[in-house]
C-alpha cells in the first residue's frame, strides 16, 4: 500500500498542472453551479435537493474531470508527457462511456445503501445494510480505469473491476479509506467551519472550498488508477 500511496503523490505532482486545469475549467463552473443552487435556490431547509442536484452535475460535468485525469496517466504509462488539451480531447471523447459507467456504479451502490433508510429495526441493524454497499463500491472502483486503459465500459468494465479487485478485496478498502475518508471529513468540517460564520457562508466562499477541496480529491482516481496497475499486473502473473 505504501509503493501504491508512493506512485500516485509522484503522478499528482508530476501532472499538477493538468490537474489544475480540468479543476478549473470544468470543476469551478461545476462548483458554482451548484454552491449558487445550494444558496440561492434550494436553501439550508433543502439540503437533500441540492445534493441530489449536485451529485447530477458531478455526474454529467465532473466526469470529465476524472476521465481526463485517468486520460494523463494513461499517455504517462506509454512514455509520452501527457499535455492538458490531448486529455481533455479524448475525455470528451469518452464522455459517454465515463458517464453511463458511472451511472450504473453510482445507481447500484446508493440503491444498496438505500436500504438503510427502511424501518426494519434498530439504527444499529440499519447501519449493517451499508456493508453490501461498501462491497459493491470496493468491487466497482476500478471500472473507470478500465474505461480509459482497456477501452472498456458499462456492465462489462464493472465485470472486470470486480475480477481485478477479486483477491485485493482489502487492499482497495484501506486504500479507499486512507485516501477518500479524510478528504470527505476535510469537506464536511470546512462546510461546517464556513456556516459558523455568517460572513463567510455564502456560495462563494463556499465554491472557493469547493474548487480547492476538488484539486486535492484528484489524488483518488490517481490512487485507483495505481491500483489497477498492480491488479493488472497480479492478475496476468497469476495466469498459467
Amino acid at each position: 500500500m505504501n509503493e501504491i500511496l508512493s506512485n500516485a503523490c509522484r503522478l499528482y505532482a508530476k501532472y499538477f498542472g493538468v490537474i489544475l486545469g480540468f479543476v478549473l475549467l470544468i470543476g469551478l463552473p461545476c462548483q458554482i453551479l451548484a454552491s449558487y443552487a445550494a444558496y440561492e435556490i434550494y436553501g439550508k431547509e433543502n439540503i437533500v435537493a441540492a445534493a441530489q442536484s449536485n451529485l447530477v452535475i458531478e455526474l454529467v460535468f465532473g466526469i470529465v474531470v476524472t476521465g481526463g485525469i485517468l486520460q494523463a496517466l494513461f499517455i504517462d504509462r506509454m512514455d509520452r508527457r501527457a499535455r492538458f488539451l490531448e486529455c481533455l480531447s479524448l475525455a470528451i471523447t469518452h464522455w459517454f462511456r465515463l458517464f453511463w459507467t458511472n451511472l450504473l456504479v453510482t445507481l447500484m451502490v446508493t440503491f444498496a445503501a438505500s436500504i438503510i433508510f427502511l424501518p426494519i429495526g434498530p439504527d444499529v441493524v440499519r447501519w449493517l445494510f451499508l456493508i453490501p454497499a461498501i462491497y459493491l463500491g470496493v468491487r466497482f472502483s476500478l471500472a473507470l480505469v478500465v474505461v480509459v486503459v482497456e477501452d472498456e465500459w458499462g456492465w462489462v468494465a464493472m465485470r472486470r473491476s470486480a475480477a481485478l479487485t477479486s483477491e485485493r478485496f482489502w487492499t482497495v478498502l484501506a486504500l479507499g479509506l486512507f485516501v477518500f475518508l479524510p478528504i470527505q471529513a476535510l469537506g464536511i468540517l470546512g462546510v461546517r467551519m464556513l456556516q459558523t460564520n455568517p460572513a463567510y457562508d455564502t456560495w462563494l466562499f463556499t465554491t472557493v472550498f469547493g474548487v480547492g477541496l476538488k484539486i486535492l480529491a484528484a489524488i483518488i482516481p490517481i490512487t485507483f488508477f495505481v491500483l489497477y496497475e498492480k491488479c493488472a499486473e497480479s492478475a496476468t502473473e497469476s495466469r498459467p
